[in-house]
Order: C-alpha cells, then sequence, then structure tokens
C-alpha cells in the first residue's frame, strides 16, 4: 500500500481559550511527521543475487566497479574490469533509493527519508553499517511511499500564537476532510581525488573532500564523513524548487534545476555557499563544468514541461557572473560528459552525439550514434558508460574521436 503527506505542516485541534490568560492569543497543537524505515529493510540490505535491469536511474563509477540505481528498489553492482565482458555481481534491495556516492570503501544511498550507510569488504560483500534516519523528508512530503517499507508517527506540541497569526492560518483553507493544511516554511570532474566514485550528469549525490552533498526536489544537504561510518548532517538549506542534479568541480556544486543553474562554493564544506546563479526557461537541465564552461542540457517533455532542446554554454570564468556563449540545438537532450575536448551527449531518442569541443563557438559534431533513446553518459580513462532506455552499453573512446563499442548489457 502507498500513501502521500504534502508538503505541509499539520495543524489540528484548537484548544479551548480559557486556557491563555491574555485573549490576545490562542493555542493550537501541531503534529510533525516522523518517519521510520522498517527493521526488516536493514536486514535484507546486502549484496544478494543478481536481477535484471528494469528501470535503472543514475550511476556511478568506482574502482572498475559501475553502482547502477534501480529506480525506488535499490543497486545493481556491475564489474567492468574487463569491459568486453562486464559482469552483474549482484543486487543490493534499497527500497526508495535514488542517490548512490563511494569514497574509501564506503557506499552511501538514500532509503526514503534514511541515508544508508554500507560498507565493501574484501570479499566482495556489502554490509550495512549504519542509517541517519529522518534526513531526506522532502522526499517523503512530496512523493509516494510505500507502506511497507516505511512507518510514519505523528510528534504532537502545543504551540500559541497571537490572534491575528491564528486567524490567518485558520482561515488559509481546509481539505475535503475537514484537517487543516498549510504549507511549510521555505526559507568535468574527470579527475575526481583518489577514492571517490565518479557520478554522471544525472547524479543527486556527489562526495567533494570527505563531504557528501546532496539535492532532493528543493534542498542541498552537506554530511561530513570526518567518521566515514557515521555521517553527520551538517547543514540544509533551500536552493529552489525543482531542483535535479549536482555536480562538482573542484571546489564547486554545479546545481541543475527546471529554471536554472545555480554555483556554490565548497570553501566551507559543512555550510556551501551561494556564488550565483544562470536563469533559462522552465525545462529539464542536467549540467557539467571544466575550468571555463559550463554546459547545460535543456529539453523538454515528461513533467519538465517547456519546448527548449538545445545545449547552453556558459562562460564561468568569472564565477559570480556566469555568462551564455552560445545555445546549440538538440533534439531532446538528457546527460552529458566531456574528457578533454571530447563531449558526448545523450540526445534523446536521435541517440548518442560524439562532439569536438575544441573551438566552443563552434562544436562540431563528429559522430552520431544510433542506439535508441540514449539518456545517461559517463566519460573516464578512454571509457564512455552509456545508459540507454533499453540496455547499457561501454565504449572506448580517443581523443581523435575514434568510439568502438566494447560490450553491451541489456535490460530485462
Amino acid at each position: 500500500m502507498k500513501t502521500k503527506i504534502l508538503f505541509t505542516t499539520l495543524f489540528l485541534a484548537l484548544l479551548s481559550s480559557s486556557c491563555i490568560k491574555d485573549k490576545g492569543y490562542k493555542t493550537y497543537t501541531i503534529s510533525r511527521p516522523e518517519y521510520s524505515v522498517k527493521s526488516g529493510v536493514k536486514e535484507g540490505a546486502k549484496l544478494q543475487e543478481p536481477q535484471a535491469l528494469k528501470n535503472p536511474g543514475s550511476f556511478v563509477l568506482y574502482n572498475t566497479t559501475m553502482y547502477i540505481n534501480e529506480k525506488n528498489k535499490g543497486i545493481h553492482v556491475i564489474d567492468y574490469r574487463n569491459p568486453t565482458s562486464p559482469v552483474n555481481k549482484g543486487f543490493v534491495p534499497i527500497p526508495g533509493n535514488l542517490g548512490i556516492s563511494l569514497n574509501n570503501g564506503v557506499l552511501y544511498a538514500d532509503c526514503y527519508c534514511d541515508l544508508f550507510v554500507f560498507k565493501l569488504l574484501a570479499d566482495q560483500t556489502i554490509q550495512f553499517q549504519n542509517s541517519v534516519p529522518n534526513t531526506f523528508l522532502t522526499r517523503m512530503q512530496t512523493f509516494n511511499y510505500d507502506t511497507n517499507y516505511v512507518t510514519l508517527n505523528w510528534i504532537k506540541k502545543d504551540t500559541t500564537v497571537s490572534v491575528d497569526d491564528y486567524m490567518r492560518i485558520h482561515n488559509y483553507g481546509t481539505n475535503s476532510d475537514g484537517i487543516q493544511h498549510f504549507s511549510a516554511n521555505a526559507n568535468s570532474n574527470n579527475n575526481p581525488p583518489r577514492g571517490t566514485s565518479v557520478g554522471s550528469s544525472m547524479a543527486v549525490f556527489t562526495i567533494v573532500n570527505d563531504h557528501l552533498y546532496t539535492v532532493d526536489n528543493s534542498n542541498l544537504h552537506a554530511f561530513s564523513l570526518a567518521d566515514a561510518l557515521h555521517p553527520t548532517l551538517e547543514s540544509k538549506q533551500h536552493v529552489n524548487w525543482n531542483v535535479e542534479t549536482i555536480f562538482p568541480f573542484k571546489n564547486k556544486l554545479f546545481i541543475g534545476s527546471m529554471s536554472g543553474m545555480y554555483i556554490f562554493s565548497t570553501d566551507n564544506p559543512s555550510q556551501p555557499t551561494y556564488i550565483s546563479q544562470f536563469n533559462h526557461v522552465t525545462v529539464c537541465d542536467p549540467v557539467i563544468a571544466d575550468e571555463r564552461f559550463a554546459f547545460v542540457t535543456l529539453r523538454s517533455g515528461n513533467s519538465c514541461g517547456g519546448f527548449t532542446n538545445q545545449m547552453d554554454v556558459l562562460n564561468i570564468e568569472t564565477i559570480t557572473n556566469p555568462v551564455l556563449v552560445k545555445s546549440f540545438p538538440f533534439t531532446n537532450p538528457h546527460g552529458l560528459s566531456k574528457d578533454g575536448n571530447v563531449l558526448f551527449v545523450c540526445d534523446g531518442q536521435a541517440g548518442l552525439k560524439i562532439v569536438d569541443a575544441t573551438d566552443i563557438n563552434a562544436l562540431t559534431l563528429k559522430q552520431t550514434l544510433p542506439v535508441g533513446k540514449a539518456i545517461d553518459v559517463i566519460a573516464y580513462k578512454q571509457l564512455a558508460f552509456v545508459m540507454l532506455e533499453n540496455a547499457i552499453q561501454i565504449y572506448s573512446y580517443d581523443q581523435q574521436f575514434n568510439v568502438q563499442l566494447l560490450s553491451t548489457i541489456n535490460k530485462n
């Protein structure tokens, strides 16, 4: 059974005004949701028999292994030491999982509202170690969750406000069941640090200098990994609505949303600092960056809306003021990755595009691979890992734009 909690704070029964001597104030009870992942989920969160890929999401590379998110189900583990013959090593069931990142032998993944921590052992097993509960509450409040895996309790607290504030709240509106609901206050990394996973442009988790950064629909979380098996949430800040992706480059975080790209500094790693943003029309928006430029793909369709399908190249040499250099048309661009002057763009049903980015003002299409719907890609150490609608393909490539298919991992 599934349930949905609106992104709200629930206000319940008004207490008698006789409880307050000053007639200018009223007292009411706030009920705050508290979620708990069931113990059986943690017990089952370990490397089990391989499963077929059915609905893969984001993925990362770590020490010749692919960790592939099966949306809201768990993580596939694929050994690609021999890229011509990758081996499916197993599946870690994690309900509600969307994000993955690894650092120094530790794997971090979300499980609905919780952050799960796993240790990679010498015998290639993956062992659950710890969880940080009630971390990703926005997901719980805006998306479906399965009550087979998550329980919900309400923590009640009496609160006193002025009559004027109470009337404003009381008159905001009720839903059909008579319970009031109110809006809560909304006040290319191709050479990562040693021992850290490489994520794609559609990632929602990333690690920079022993800090884990995650994004949900609207927030940026910063976790300290000083104690790797016991991460500590150090800050949570609102970025914007409809946040989609996060990409690191050196001491910067590039955050993609449906309405723009946001740049944060990690000079203070526990509290990333807003630097600047570049706004665009409302469309889906993965982003990557290098020393001088950011590359932002804009696509229409699905929940993103809009009609724009292009790649914007932004000059970020003045990091406080990103400037549009040029826009290049595509069919329906999704994820992208860059290594040197070789730029891979997943162009939806138009396939995988290989672009020469030597002259940023005149990008040149070198090849189009008609592979079906191309969704996401990581180009790393002369290997390109391409997420398709019905498969994952591994290619070799060089800086002369020679590309060769090495293997295919079919779905189902």
